[in-house]
């Protein structure tokens, strides 16, 4: 069904094609459009990760503030 983007099992239906994908898509256009998504994404997901304290590596139970160390001499 998707042999004209994936091929057969043995490989791609015709590799030296490949540079037609670059008529399709041009990257004069969308290439900023895609590079800009891709940093929204992952700022997305770094501020879930910091804002969420079940993933959050800064504020985990090893962080060394939380260690009492007592100077007894």
């Amino acid at each position: 069904m998707l042999q004209f983007l994936f091929g057969t099992k043995d490989g791609p239906i015709n590799p030296k094609d490949d540079w037609k994908l670059w008529l399709v898509v041009n990257p004069r256009t969308w290439l900023l459009p895609i590079l800009i998504s891709v940093m929204v994404v992952s700022l997305a997901i770094h501020v879930f990760v910091y804002s969420n304290p079940n993933y959050n590596p800064l504020r985990s139970g090893a962080v060394a503030e939380n260690v009492v160390t007592s100077d007894d001499g």
